[in-house]
């Protein structure tokens, strides 16, 4: 066997894109509380793989971008234009990834979380963007200016007064790589943690959970809002080492500055709005502010163009859910017997609506935040602002199971974990 045909042989068939459970053995093993544990370390091929498939994608978007250019920016406020974006161009957004899915034949979970979320969800509200006619005008001179606005997932800082992007520098690719790298470190002392509660944590991978999970009785157990509680922390360390790894890779691409993905949500936010404005997933916030509450507020009050935005935002989450849970093929008879999703994990699929139900939750606390019953809890301004995060997360988690429990329980996050360096019970 040749070299290319040895390496073509390990792409198609052993690399963590095809992996479904993580394959590894432990590198080192010892014994803890009388029990013995493995050490997993890091698979950099896994992490070399979901660059090259985000690389890969934003090269077909590139292209997809010249169409989005001409039928939509330079016919805008026509039917044409219309037509094109919810017609052609939004549902290509989703067939990109899904022909890479098939194609590559890339199973891992969680690569088609990623695959299937950051290039597609932020071209997906670029589109809406540019046909409503709130596409910034730095992006509208040319098509490979619109290009550049276009295929590159996360945002770029400019320069308001020179007119330009702010140049990318060695110093701040270091930055970005050491807080990849803090964030990594945190993710793995979480999961290690994590595996040291499991009547509080279940293990990641069970497939469907109990009927109770979703009753309203299960909301209110104190350990079931623990464990919501929990949820959400183990999202920020992961969004954010995930984060801090693109905005490297993009920096050194682009040669541009990309703006955080996060801005340490969990320890400085003061309010929902501050949280869901400013501070968690940045990407998605300035697109979904240009490519829905925008557009909506234009012709409706605040308030409905706030709701319309956390549907929308819950409606995508809800499509993501399918796009990476959805099986390829029916090799664990997922489409032939109707009980497999019931018994089995490859073919479990997720509740509709509930991550929805999630973000309409979000949205009540914002609404509450703009009543008239909050001018008047001043006793709000004089706690801490790191007591005022742990409050505001534990609030905001009520109904976290709702959101997180379909990449807990599927193998998405399971399928994460060759990415990372941590300990478990063997």
């Amino acid at each position: 066997m040749t070299t290319v045909e040895a390496l073509k042989t390990y792409f198609m068939e052993s690399s963590p894109h095809m992996w479904t459970r993580d394959i590894r053995e432990p590198s080192y093993t010892f014994e803890f509380q009388g029990q013995e544990w493995g050490l997993y370390l890091t698979n950099v091929v896994g992490w070399v793989e979901l660059l090259a498939f985000s690389a890969l994608q934003g090269m077909l978007v590139t292209l997809l971008s010249a169409f989005v250019y001409k039928m939509i920016l330079q016919k805008q406020g026509t039917w044409i234009a219309y037509l094109s974006c919810f017609t052609i161009a939004m549902p290509a957004l989703y067939l990109i990834p899904l022909g890479m899915f098939y194609l590559l034949n890339i199973r891992n979970q969680f690569f088609r979380f990623c695959i299937g979320t950051i290039i597609p969800v932020t071209c997906l509200f670029k589109t809406t963007t540019t046909a409503f006619g709130f596409a910034p005008k730095y992006a509208t001179t040319s098509l490979k200016a619109f290009a550049f606005y276009y295929s590159v997932p996360l945002p770029m800082e400019r320069s308001e007064k020179l007119d330009k992007y702010e140049p990318n520098s060695v110093a701040e690719v270091v930055n970005q790589l050491t807080g990849f790298v803090q964030m990594f470190i945190a993710m793995g002392f979480m999961i290690t943690f994590y595996s040291l509660i499991p009547d509080i944590m279940p293990p990641m991978g069970l497939g469907e959970p109990p009927a109770e999970y979703y009753t309203i009785a299960d909301i209110f157990k104190p350990k079931s809002q623990l464990r919501n509680f929990l949820y959400l922390w183990f999202m920020c360390p992961l969004v954010t080492s995930c984060g801090y790894g693109f905005m490297a890779a993009q920096n050194v691409v682009t040669g541009v500055k990309a703006c955080s993905v996060m801005d340490n949500p969990f320890f400085t936010t003061r309010s929902y709005t501050m949280f869901w404005g400013g501070k968690w997933n940045l990407m998605i916030h300035q697109v979904l502010k240009s490519g829905v509450y925008l557009p909506v507020r234009k012709y409706f009050p605040k308030h409905i163009a706030m709701l319309s935005t956390f549907a929308a935002s819950g409606l995508f989450h809800e499509a993501l859910l399918w796009m990476f849970m959805l099986p390829l093929d029916d090799s664990n008879k997922c489409w032939s017997d109707p009980n497999a999703r019931h018994t089995t994990v490859d073919c479990y699929l997720p509740r509709p609506f509930t991550t929805s139900l999630f973000f309409l939750w979000h949205a009540g606390g914002i609404a509450v935040e703009y009543s008239p019953l909050v001018k008047h809890a001043t006793f709000w301004d004089s706690i801490p602002t790191p007591i005022c995060s742990v409050l505001l997360i534990a609030s905001g988690s009520v109904l976290a199971h709702y959101f997180t429990e379909p990449y807990w329980n599927s193998l998405c996050f399971e399928n994460a974990m060759v990415l990372f360096t941590f300990a478990k019970p063997l």
